[in-house]
């Protein structure tokens, strides 16, 4: 036979034959381990009202595993995700990496062996501090024939942390409302705080506990409070009546320590006399004070005093 008759002869079947061995040459090629460095997507989660302004990279990883699920990775990237708590004050953050926080494509077996770098620093927008108090928002029908003698918040104080400007128009936070609707002793809840109003700012920590103490509510009338003008208003005028009775409602266990000068009665006046001007109780805190009467009259100062 012919050199030309051999090579032409069963053509089909040599194409054939050659097709299936490049085949399974690819084949084992692609079930053949390596390993190469394949690029990272990292996203990083600012604390909140905050914004990344750069972050040091790019992120590597190590990978190994058969040829053909390495060439998937072209097409399907990792990814890797790192959160920064709330609590960070820093402008830059030191976060450290591992193989475990790489996030796998789904449908790709590899193995991820190392990451590099070993650790990134994230800068963030600047951001600046201030202490303020907190206020307890309670709420306490009156029907229910009790008061509130005390409101505690532990802490009384919480931290802002946010931009300069919006700082300075927050001189106090407020804690979500607590509805007592019916009680007849102590009452704790832990609250968070009302940032609505806060923009960008944010408050830690973000909850607070109020402890608030329900008494009775009860009355008490203190007879014969003298009606105190000022210096000034003195020199020209004087009470037509220079006592008045007081009616105090409040806690029953504050009301029994009440004495005369406990709830001075004043009077706030710049215009002429004669004149019926009204009066003003400077009760204690947390405790309700009305004159009786609620008025007088103020009439000129004879020259003999």
């Amino acid at each position: 036979m012919s050199l030309r008759r051999a090579l032409t002869a069963d053509v089909p079947l040599k194409l054939t034959s050659l097709g299936l061995s490049v085949f399974l040459w690819f084949l084992a090629a692609g079930e053949e381990p390596a390993s190469t460095f394949v690029p990272v997507d990292m996203s990083v989660q600012p604390p909140a009202g905050r914004t990344v302004v750069r972050t040091q990279g790019p992120v590597r990883a190590l990978v190994s595993g058969p040829r053909r699920e390495l060439l998937k990775l072209s097409a399907a990237p990792m990814h890797l995700t790192r959160a920064i708590a709330d609590t960070t004050v820093a402008d830059e953050v030191r976060l450290d990496l591992g193989p475990g926080d790489v996030e796998l494509p789904r449908g790709v077996d590899v193995h991820v062996q190392d990451v590099q770098p070993r650790a990134v620093t994230v800068q963030l927008d600047s951001t600046f501090q201030r202490v303020v108090p907190v206020r307890a928002v309670v709420r306490l029908p009156p029907a229910t024939g009790h008061v509130l003698s005390a409101i505690a918040v532990v802490p009384g104080t919480v931290r802002l942390l946010g931009p300069r400007d919006e700082l300075r128009r927050i001189d106090s936070a407020r804690t979500e409302p607590l509805e007592v609707a019916q009680a007849d002793g102590p009452v704790e809840e832990t609250l968070a705080l009302d940032t609505s109003g806060f923009g960008r700012v944010r408050a830690v920590p973000g909850e607070v506990t109020v402890r608030v103490d329900i008494e009775a509510e009860g009355e008490r009338t203190l007879k014969g409070i003298p009606v105190r003008l000022s210096s000034e208003l003195a020199a020209s005028a004087q009470p037509e009546q220079p006592t008045v009775d007081v009616r105090v409602r409040g806690a029953t266990s504050r009301l029994g320590g009440l004495a005369r000068d406990s709830v001075p009665v004043v009077v706030d006046w710049s215009g002429s006399v004669p004149a019926r001007v009204p009066l003003r109780v400077l009760a204690p805190s947390g405790l309700e004070a009305t004159a009786i009467p609620d008025s007088i009259t103020l009439v000129r100062r004879s020259r003999d005093g």
